[in-house]
């Protein structure tokens, strides 16, 4: 039976309390957040972030039928590494459209040779300037994550789900599958990379540089001494992300960071589900967003 850690594991749901209530899937094996929807009685429902992993799609349908009807919505971002029927979403779900192309690293294969030129250049100049740790108890930088994690807020003025309390990231530092790896200038914290690790899987969960991390080029020795970690531990795939934004549109330089280690690609859907048709019209003709193409209709505008 296969060990469950990382983004499957209901520790990480649970780290998104300030937000909601995690909500567990008996049958698929996963967990969903319920989140009040303002000045109601009521809830609407999604998947964590970054998007839900669940051991078996082809249950899902079964625990969402036992969602009730307080619940007015669902919204769900698919795992790039989900085993699911295109069709078997497509009916069972109101919306289930393309989001993004994430980046994958098969690390079964000679993934070094498909570093592209620039990043090779990079990654030469970066670890002639910084040693890479992996670090054994991740809850002892703490302090450290977190004064690296609030630069980068003011630096890309982060809002919303990814704008982690204190409280979120000491839960999510103790999840089972969470991996911490430093970049340290002698001796001077440069940056850190999160990672959950699965059976067969590994996912790159946030990073954060101070200035020294962006000059010496962090973020480079960051990921290939990830790489080759994760290709020690005998992890198959490697998942990047996507670019910034919530839809892509052209290659930003996060994209491009990712393209340039990646090995091929996944696509990931946006999935919406009206759980509850009657208050689902009511809450959308109260908040005037009836023929708004958002989904949920009555969040349109709720995070501009």
């Amino acid at each position: 039976m296969e060990k469950i850690s990382g983004y499957y594991h209901q520790k990480y749901a649970e780290a998104f309390a300030d937000l909601g209530k995690s909500l567990p899937l008996h049958l698929a094996n996963g967990w969903l957040l319920q989140k009040n929807i303002p000045n109601t009685e009521y809830y609407d429902v999604t998947s964590c972030y970054p998007f839900l992993c669940c051991q078996h799609w082809d249950k899902l349908a079964l625990d969402l039928a036992e969602l009730n009807e307080q619940n007015v919505s669902l919204t769900i971002v698919t795992d790039p590494m989900a085993a699911f029927r295109h069709q078997d979403m497509v009916e069972l779900f109101d919306m289930f459209k393309l989001y993004k192309q994430h980046y994958i690293v098969d690390l079964t294969s000679n993934y070094a040779s498909s570093i592209s030129v620039h990043h090779q250049r990079e990654i030469k100049r970066a670890t002639g300037k910084l040693y890479v740790n992996v670090i054994a108890q991740p809850i002892t930088l703490l302090p450290e994550w977190l004064n690296l994690y609030n630069q980068l807020i003011s630096r890309h003025h982060i809002k919303g789900i990814t704008a982690f309390s204190e409280n979120a990231f000491r839960q999510q530092l103790n999840v089972p599958g969470l991996v911490m790896l430093a970049a340290y200038a002698q001796q001077c914290l440069a940056g850190i990379a999160l990672w959950y690790q699965t059976q067969h899987s590994t996912y790159y969960h946030l990073t954060a540089y101070n200035e020294l991390g962006y000059k010496t080029g962090a973020s480079y020795a960051l990921m290939a001494a990830s790489l080759d970690y994760f290709c020690q531990q005998n992890i198959h795939w490697a998942c990047l992300g996507a670019g910034a934004g919530a839809y892509e549109k052209q290659r930003d330089g996060l994209a491009e960071f990712k393209a340039g280690f990646a090995t091929t690609t996944k696509p990931v859907y946006l999935a919406g589900k009206i759980l509850n048709p009657t208050l689902y019209q009511r809450l959308s003709e109260q908040t005037h967003t009836t023929h708004s193409r958002y989904f949920p209709a009555y969040r349109d505008g709720e995070y501009a």
